[in-house]
């Protein structure tokens, strides 16, 4: 009886570490275990908090009955009460799996490819986002008291992992689009070359508040 529920109480604890498991951020770094990184986010930015939710429309994964489960850790650049940059680490998990490629769904894109941070290679999308209060993220920031930008544009890193590739990590940064000089619905039609411009601006702002290393 004792070895049965000594085996019980493994399994359980097994259960308890999910796939897609992150630390609380300490001196803007997190240890995740599914993909094994460490990521360091710049001092620039200030910790916000975490966040855990269930997907209920994923665009990542129509398979999954019961939505993925998100782990976000959020992080920003103010200017008063006011948002000018946001940086957020998320792992999402999916008993369905993600499939190769997890970004197809994603209406909108200004842009999509390849590229390497560290070593690790991270399929992206760049695309101009009006933040709504009904996403997780932003209605946890403004409880917090802070005021997001109508217009912002987005880059967001994907990357899957685990065993049936059920973990999707993602790093995900965002800037206010007032500096850019255009309003929020010219970025929705064919862009100029002035926005162009820009967005190769933004492609290296994106970068630089992350240091991802594989965990030793």
């Amino acid at each position: 009886m004792e070895r049965v529920f000594l085996a019980g109480l493994m399994i359980f604890l097994a259960g308890c570490t999910t796939a897609g498991s992150q630390t609380k951020p300490s001196d803007n770094t997190l240890h995740l275990s599914l993909p094994e990184l460490t990521v360091k986010v710049g001092s620039r930015f200030k910790y916000l908090g975490d966040i855990e939710y269930t997907k209920t429309t994923p665009y990542e994964s129509g398979l999954d009955p019961t939505g993925p489960t998100v782990h976000e850790a959020i992080f920003a650049v103010l200017d008063g009460s006011g948002i000018k940059e946001i940086c957020s680490v998320r792992t999402t998990t999916s008993n369905a799996g993600f499939s190769e490629n997890f970004f197809e769904k994603v209406e909108g894109k200004l842009e999509e490819g390849v590229q390497v941070l560290g070593d690790e290679y991270f399929h992206y999308y760049i695309k101009v986002i009006t933040p709504s209060a009904a996403a997780p993220a932003t209605n946890y920031i403004a409880g917090k008291g802070y005021t997001m930008p109508g217009c912002m544009l987005s880059k967001q890193f994907g990357q899957r992992a685990g065993d049936g590739a059920t973990v999707l990590f993602s790093l995900i940064y965002l800037e206010d689009l007032e500096s850019s000089g255009f309003d929020c619905s010219d970025w929705q039609a064919s862009l100029i070359g002035s926005q162009w411009e820009y967005l190769k601006g933004f492609d290296k702002r994106s970068t630089a508040p992350f240091t991802v290393l594989r965990s030793e």
